[in-house]
């Protein structure tokens, strides 16, 4: 059995914020609706699957 070491960095080791300026210059006021439909995407897979 192989030993895994798992953890959630989002918000916490990485800025997810920081890029706000750069999205900025390119969906301009919709930045912030961008950023907010990104973060809630279904997206993501479980655990198991990766």
């Amino acid at each position: 059995m192989s030993t895994v070491l798992a953890f959630d960095v989002y918000g916490t080791l990485i800025d997810t914020q920081g890029i706000n300026e750069q999205l900025q210059e390119l969906v301009g006021d919709q930045t912030s609706n961008f950023s907010q439909r990104c973060a809630t995407s279904s997206s993501s897979m479980p655990f198991a699957a990766v």
